[in-house]
């Protein structure tokens, strides 16, 4: 790891960091609400790339549906 490291930033200058994410419990249990159909993901959008900007806005704003 350390050596891949060391080569990533002398080649291209830049740092490399890893994170490594614990398996969540609670993933499975969403998972299962979902296959079970007793949720449903909402979903803001779709936007056009000509509405990015908007939507972009719309996020910062906290205005979107679903989760933030």
């Amino acid at each position: 790891m350390a050596l891949l490291k060391g080569v990533t930033r002398m080649l291209t200058g830049k740092r490399l960091r890893i994170l490594l994410l614990k398996a969540s419990s609670e993933l499975d249990f969403i998972s299962s609400l979902y296959q079970e159909g007793k949720i449903k993901p909402v979903i803001d959008g779709p936007y056009s790339l000509g509405e990015a900007a908007e939507a972009i806005q719309r996020f910062g704003e906290a205005s979107t549906a679903g989760k933030w």
